[in-house]
């Protein structure tokens, strides 16, 4: 079992260097990229890429980054078929300072040596708290969720990862609890 604990510095198990996560308000050169330039429909949802822990360009973990965000988008068409379905291309991974007009829909992929945790993000819309679900992976949450951009990898204890190919099965399996927190989150 390979086990991950994840504060502000993140730190592996196994021999590694730190890596520290970047807030998108101060990632130097890029903060823009990374903020979405749409802030959805009121009433709508708002699919944003996913947040990919550490940072990568590996065509694997963009693989599964782009199937995490299909499902999330699959999720909220079969759902809510009514309402606007906004879907954000990589990067854009964070509402703006002011907030989405509609529900926000996200996750963060943990990735480590081909194995990976994904944790579900749901926010409403506005300045809102963000709700972590565990989705993928066994996972601790330090807290329920975390103030509007804030990292919510830093309050994930990673107790077992998965392998990042076989992600699917589980993904459909858990996407009950995505789909109430949509709901619950949602404005009409």
């Amino acid at each position: 079992m390979n086990t991950l604990l994840l504060m502000t510095t993140l730190t592996f198990a196994r021999a590694q260097p730190p890596v520290r996560a970047v807030p998108p308000s101060s990632a130097a050169g890029h903060a823009s990229s990374k903020i979405s330039t749409s802030v959805g429909q009121q009433g709508g949802v708002i699919v944003l890429w996913p947040r990919i822990i550490p940072a990568t360009q590996d065509p694997t973990i963009l693989s599964t980054a782009r199937s995490v965000q299909a499902r999330l988008t699959a999720l909220a068409r079969e759902r809510y078929p009514t309402r606007a379905i906004d879907v954000r291309p990589e990067p854009q991974r964070a509402c703006p300072q002011a907030g989405c007009e509609a529900t926000s829909v996200s996750a963060v992929i943990v990735h480590n040596q081909g194995s990976c945790v994904v944790v579900g993000l749901v926010a409403p819309p506005g300045r809102s708290p963000t709700t972590m679900i565990p989705w993928a992976g066994t996972v601790d949450l330090k807290q329920p969720s975390v103030p509007f951009r804030d990292y919510p990898e830093s309050s994930l204890v990673i107790r077992d990862f998965l392998g990042c190919d076989d992600l699917a099965a589980p993904l459909a399996a858990q996407q009950e609890p995505i789909a109430e927190a949509i709901r619950l989150h949602s404005t009409p």
